[in-house]
């Protein structure tokens, strides 16, 4: 079962990776593509292992990816995406912790050309999303 997750956030995360490489971007091509990823928590032994496996470096791809920690709160995760969306990064990878709160943030980071990508919750205004059935 441990493979199987760590083989699903490898084909996630490269299908991101993807999308990042082919999308059109007002950014000019500067190589390296920065993605940074935020889980639910660390806390939790799947996000955390969805985290672990968003470091696996994917072979033909120059990626950095930046994992932060929101412990579960909204405010948190705020701040991480505000203190990031300035830092030249290409694209976020998240768990939406309160879908309402997060529109205007999002409309704001694809206003500056960074792709949002959701896991779990959706937020109005995301260019994807992947649901889960979690029952």
């Amino acid at each position: 079962m441990k493979i199987l997750k760590k083989f699903v956030l490898v084909i996630a995360v490269l299908s991101v990776s993807t999308m990042f490489l082919f999308a059109a971007s007002d950014k000019p091509d500067k190589g390296k593509i920065k993605i940074l990823f935020i889980p639910f928590t660390m806390e939790h032994v799947f996000q955390k292992e969805l985290s672990d496996g968003a470091m696996i470096p994917i072979e033909g791809f120059d990626l950095e990816v930046i994992v932060k920690d929101p412990y579960g709160k909204i405010e948190k995760e705020l701040e991480i995406l505000e203190t990031y969306m300035n830092q030249d990064i290409d694209g976020v990878v998240m768990y939406p912790i309160d879908s309402k709160a997060l529109i205007p943030v999002v409309k704001e980071l694809k206003d500056k050309g960074i792709w949002v990508f959701t896991t779990g919750n959706h937020v109005e205004g995301e260019h994807l999303g992947m649901g889960t059935d979690e029952w």
